[in-house]
């Protein structure tokens, strides 16, 4: 019923034991595939995960017959752990609003590992996830395109780009009010060396609330309804074998931006 909807786990993210229902609220043994380690994480990235599954059956948020929406997690708030390395949870999930429920996750002898106070989903059409979904049969190589330099369009050569000189939503106005709407505007992630006294996670955070308020203007403000937003990373991503990702911000932004481009099909880029 999950895959038929765009949900499609594979065997590491297949943990859910078991599940009982009280009312409007879910309890649930969730563990990690036998083999796999639950250290390195306060909770491994599975088991979250499988925990965080058990809320599509809560009263109010199940995914419902027939339905053509599917509901993923959007926001998280409250988020407290402690301890780690466990590779078993005993789950408790209730609801708190709409659409918002309350997680609890315990050890198999019922200590506290960790709550989320809030989780919220959002609904997305089931043609929305299939769009930014990978078939499983699919294969996919890089290769370089060859392109004619100096390609005109309407009269100028090439696209009219512009960077946003000192970030943020200050530097995109000031660049709508130089009266030239360009066709492309470049917005570079700072590199986490950058982030000084504040420390890496003060940075991260900063660059993804910046990043999040110019995605904003660009879908809200008529102005650049005709321009998009490439947004320019430095070891954001992995591009070869052996490498390693080496910036925090970038690879949330890329995160961040990977929504958006799901949202607002061919308004943003990534590099």
């Amino acid at each position: 019923g999950f895959a038929g909807r765009g949900y499609e786990y594979g065997p590491l993210f297949q943990g859910v034991r078991a599940a009982w229902r009280l009312g409007d609220a879910v309890f649930a043994e969730v563990c990690l595939p036998e083999g796999v380690d639950g250290g390195g994480f306060g909770v491994h990235p599975a088991l979250l995960d499988a925990a965080f599954q058990v809320l599509l059956i809560v009263g109010g948020l199940g995914l419902g017959v027939g339905s053509e929406q599917v509901r993923l997690p959007f926001a998280v708030s409250g988020v407290r752990l402690e301890g780690g390395g466990v590779v078993r949870l005993r789950v408790g999930v209730r609801l708190v609003g709409v659409d918002e429920v309350a997680v609890e996750l315990a050890d198999e002898c019922g200590g506290f590992v960790g709550v989320v106070e809030s989780l919220v989903v959002r609904s997305v059409s089931v043609g929305q996830l299939a769009a930014v979904g990978v078939g499983r049969d699919c294969l996919f190589e890089v290769e370089w395109e060859e392109v004619a330099a100096g390609v005109v369009r309407g009269g100028v050569v090439g696209p009219v780009v512009a960077s946003l000189v000192g970030g943020g939503v200050v530097g995109l106005e000031r660049l709508a009010g130089c009266g030239v709407v360009p066709d492309v505007v470049v917005l570079t992630v700072p590199a986490d060396a950058d982030f000084g006294s504040g420390g890496v996670v003060g940075g991260v955070h900063r660059v993804v609330r910046e990043t999040a308020a110019v995605l904003g203007v660009f879908v809200g403000d008529e102005r650049w309804s005709g321009s998009r937003l490439l947004v320019r990373t430095s070891g954001a991503v992995v591009v070869e074998p052996g490498e390693r990702v080496g910036s925090f911000a970038g690879a949330a932004v890329w995160g961040l931006v990977r929504s958006a481009q799901a949202e607002h099909p061919d308004r943003f880029l990534l590099a």
